[in-house]
C-alpha cells in the first residue's frame, strides 16, 4: 500500500462545523433583518451602507454552499482517508470559495465605513474614511488577481501538475500578510476607535454613549480572528494535516464574516436594547443631557464700552440613529 497509518481515526468534523456555521449565519440574518426593518419602517428608504451589507449577506450564501460541497467530498476528514480525486474537487471548491468569500468581509467593512461617513462632516474625518473605503475595494481586487496569477496554468491551483509554475509558500504568505491581514487588522481597529471620538462628545447619557460605543466596537472581535489566522499562516508549513488545517482556516474566515456582518448591524439594536434596559432594570429612558451654556463676554472697546454676548450650544445632541 505504501501509506503509513495516521495517528487520527477517520473522524469527520465537516458536518458538525457546517451546522455550527449555519447557526451563526442564521443569527446574522436576524440582525440583518432587524437593521433593514429599522430603515424600511417607517422611513421606507435604504442607504448605501444598507445595500453594501445586503450584498455581503447575499454573497455569504454561495460561500456556504461551496463549503458544503467541499464537505461532501471529505473536507473535515484526515487527509489519509481522502482520495486524490476527492482532494482535487475539494481544492476546486476551495478556490472559488476564496474568490467570493474575500468580498463578504470587505463589503461589511465598507458598509461600516459608509455609516461612519454620516457621523461627522469634517474634512479630516471624511478623508480618512474615503481612504479606508478605497482600501476595502482595492484589497479584495488584489486578492482575487493574485488568486488567478498564483499558478500557471490556473487549474494547477486544484490539480497536481508537475510542470506548473506557482508562487512559493513564502511569496504567498507575504502577500497574505500585507494585503489581507494588514488591511483587515488596521481597518477593524480604525472602525472601532473612530466612533468613540464622535459619540463620547454627544450630549447624551453616559450609559447610552457606552452602549453605542460597545455596539460600534464589535469589529474588534473580528480583529481577534484576523490575529488567529495570521498565527496559523505562520505555522502552515509545520501542520501535520493540510485538510484539517484547511477547514480550520475556512471556519475562522466565516466567523470573521459573521462578526463583521453583526458589527455592521448591531448599532441598529440600540433602540430595542434601550427599551429592554428600561423595562428590566429601571434605567431611565435615554434623552438629551442639558448643558450649561457658556457666556462669553468680549472686552469693551471704544468709548461706549459696549459688550457683546455670545452663547455656545451643543449641536451634537441629534440622535445618532437618525444618521443611519
Amino acid at each position: 500500500m505504501g501509506k503509513s497509518s495516521p495517528q487520527d481515526d477517520d473522524t469527520d468534523i465537516g458536518p458538525r462545523t457546517l451546522a455550527i456555521l449555519l447557526a451563526g449565519f442564521v443569527l446574522c440574518l436576524l440582525l440583518y433583518a432587524s437593521r433593514i426593518y429599522t430603515h424600511l419602517v417607517p422611513k421606507r428608504r435604504l442607504k448605501t451602507p444598507d445595500f453594501l451589507i445586503s450584498l455581503a449577506v447575499v454573497l455569504e450564501i454561495p460561500v456556504l454552499v461551496l463549503l458544503g460541497l467541499a464537505i461532501t467530498k471529505g473536507l473535515g476528514r484526515p487527509s489519509y482517508y481522502i482520495s486524490p480525486e476527492a482532494k482535487t474537487e475539494i481544492k476546486y471548491y476551495q478556490f472559488w470559495l476564496s474568490v467570493l468569500a474575500i468580498w463578504v468581509a470587505y463589503l461589511a467593512r465598507m458598509s461600516t465605513a459608509c455609516l461612519l461617513l454620516q457621523f461627522d462632516p469634517s474634512i479630516q474625518w471624511r478623508i480618512v474614511l474615503y481612504a479606508f473605503i478605497f482600501i476595502q475595494i482595492a484589497a479584495p481586487f488584489s486578492f482575487n488577481l493574485a488568486q488567478f496569477l498564483r499558478c500557471s496554468p490556473l487549474h494547477a491551483m486544484w490539480e497536481h501538475m508537475p510542470d506548473a509554475k506557482c508562487w512559493t509558500q513564502v511569496q504567498s504568505n507575504f502577500f497574505f500578510y500585507i494585503v489581507v491581514i494588514g488591511t483587515a487588522a488596521v481597518s477593524d481597529a480604525t472602525f472601532a476607535i473612530m466612533p468613540i471620538l464622535f459619540i463620547w462628545k454627544l450630549s447624551r447619557p453616559r450609559i447610552e454613549r457606552v452602549l453605542v460605543i460597545i455596539l460600534m466596537a464589535m469589529g474588534l472581535c473580528a480583529l481577534a480572528t484576523v490575529i488567529v489566522r495570521s498565527v496559523n499562516t505562520g505555522r502552515r508549513g509545520s501542520t501535520k494535516d493540510a485538510m484539517r488545517n484547511t477547514i480550520f482556516v475556512i471556519t475562522m474566515c466565516r466567523v470573521e464574516d459573521f462578526i463583521l456582518i453583526a458589527a455592521a448591524c448591531a448599532p441598529f439594536l440600540k433602540g430595542p436594547l434601550e427599551r429592554c434596559i428600561h423595562s428590566r432594570f429601571g434605567v431611565p429612558v435615554f434623552h438629551n443631557v442639558p448643558r450649561d451654556l457658556s457666556l462669553i463676554r468680549s472686552s469693551p472697546h471704544g468709548a461706549g464700552g459696549n459688550s457683546s454676548n455670545s452663547m455656545q450650544a451643543d449641536c451634537s445632541s441629534e440622535s445618532w440613529e437618525e444618521r443611519g
